[in-house]
């Protein structure tokens, strides 16, 4: 079973050499299993453990043994060890929520700030198969759209699982041939959570009287659900290169142009762009996207409010969603970038400037981006691979101040152009480029020939990234 997670954690990009990986451990069987199997894998996989035990002030000295059990354990594996304590209870009064729902949150935020904290790569979490199928069906009952009944992720941001490819009666087994205890945590038999009665009750049943294989079945048919999820998305990307302009912060649509895409991709298409405008699309409904998809319909010049800060109105013929103005924060202004699309002709030379890159168009994956820095950001340097911005910026010894004040042009996460910097070499124009995006920073004097700090090439000006679109910016 070990081997087959490896080959899972690979299979999915999960980790590289050299990553800190702060673990998430209850005590449980599932994340006990977890944190075992980490530390056996990790000289193969070249990364280093710490773990991370949440104490959520729910069930008193059994959830005091769960933290000295997760010490105990984590002392004998030799890995660091951090506790947090959440009053989950007073938050889940305080913010109207389950307890289940209240200490979700709680400790996905947890992990985060010990993340940032201790400058960790990834988070591994202990979700597993049988996990994945009660999620995918608590949302099909809940009446969720595709990207809902896609189930658990293996990768999800920073958030990894390496355990979704076992069942929990494996795992299980796995520990028992290791004579490895774990912690049981009795709330799991109690019924008022939707998930406890699916998992003790619903599919039980299912397996007993109606098909044995329902579990394999449900993640079948979600995988499947996954597959059109991902072309609807990708439709959708496309969509908004023809269709939008962002500057950060702000997806400005065309409506005319809107209209010349197909219906069934814009509500990807309005998710896609409140993604990239708040960084993710959490709390964002059905009705809130019928809600700007109506700015579309009537031509109305109104306005609508938006979960995280942000606001949708129609201006002319455009629909804009952007950050309210009360919630934007003082930052560095940006610099004025222009685009536009060509074809290519190979006998035109490449401009060796500072301040004018080219890109092969076709590899841009979603609407360009003209941002200052977000964590996750990476570039591609060549045959060494991808490096992430942050350390790209430490290893040229660029000032802290001057980070932030960097303008960007990005392709989702993947750095285009560090403006003034130094260009992805993912989106280089070559011989099978058939369009260019052209981005140029108009006023600006250009040096020359520029050194390129990363390893003393000349940057031939020539470009990463796929999106982008042929407009001023």
């Amino acid at each position: 079973m070990i081997k087959r997670v490896c080959r899972y954690i690979r299979e999915h990009n999960m980790m590289e050499a050299g990553d800190r990986i702060l673990v998430g451990v209850s005590g449980g069987a599932d994340s006990t299993c977890l944190l075992c199997m980490l530390r056996e894998l990790a000289p193969e996989l070249g990364i280093s453990l710490e773990a991370l035990h949440i104490h959520h002030r729910i069930r008193g000295e059994a959830a005091d043994a769960d933290a000295a059990f997760v010490r105990e354990l984590c002392g004998r594996l030799q890995i660091p060890f951090y506790q947090e304590t959440i009053d989950v209870p007073a938050l889940a009064r305080e913010k109207r929520l389950s307890l289940e729902t209240a200490g979700r949150q709680a400790r996905y935020e947890a992990f985060e700030d010990w993340r940032r904290k201790q400058d960790a790569d990834r988070i591994a979490v202990a979700h597993q198969k049988d996990d994945n199928v009660e999620t995918v069906l608590m949302r099909l009952f809940r009446g969720s759209g595709l990207e809902g009944l896609c189930g658990i992720l293996p990768v999800r941001g920073r958030i990894v699982r390496p355990l979704l490819c076992v069942s929990r009666a494996e795992l299980e087994d796995w520990l028992e041939e290791r004579k490895q205890p774990w912690r049981e945590d009795a709330t799991n038999r109690e019924e008022e959570a939707l998930r406890n009665r699916l998992r003790n009750r619903v599919l039980p049943y299912l397996r007993e009287k109606v098909n044995a294989g329902v579990d394999e079945n449900v993640l079948r048919a979600a995988g499947i659900l996954c597959d059109a999820n991902r072309y609807m998305n990708r439709a959708a990307r496309m969509g908004l290169k023809r269709c939008a302009g962002f500057r950060e912060g702000e997806m400005r649509f065309a409506a005319a142009a809107v209209k010349e895409e197909d219906a069934e991709i814009l509500p990807y298409m309005l998710r896609q762009a409140v993604e990239e405008c708040k960084g993710d699309a959490e709390d964002l409904s059905y009705r809130h996207i019928r809600s700007i998809q109506s700015l579309f319909e009537d031509g109305k010049e109104r306005r609508i409010d938006l979960p995280g800060k942000l606001t949708a109105f129609r201006e002319g013929g455009d629909v804009v969603i952007r950050v309210r103005e009360e919630e934007k924060k003082e930052t560095e202004p940006l610099l004025s970038l222009q685009m536009r699309v060509f074809p290519y002709d190979s006998d035109k030379k490449i401009p060796q400037k500072r301040y004018t890159k080219w890109f092969d168009y076709d590899k841009i994956q979603r609407c360009v981006t003209i941002r200052h820095r977000r964590e996750g950001d990476y570039l591609s340097i060549g045959p060494a691979g991808n490096k992430k911005l942050r350390r790209y910026f430490i290893d040229n010894k660029i000032p802290k101040a001057e980070r932030e004040r960097c303008t960007l042009a990005a392709d989702g996460s993947h750095i285009l152009w560090i403006v003034g910097y130094r260009i992805s070499e993912a989106y280089k124009v070559t011989e099978e480029t058939k369009l260019v995006l052209e981005i140029s920073v108009p006023g600006k004097k250009e040096p020359g020939i520029t050194e390129d700090k990363e390893d003393g090439r000349e940057d031939p000006g020539i470009g990463a990234g796929r999106g982008g679109r042929s407009e001023d910016s």
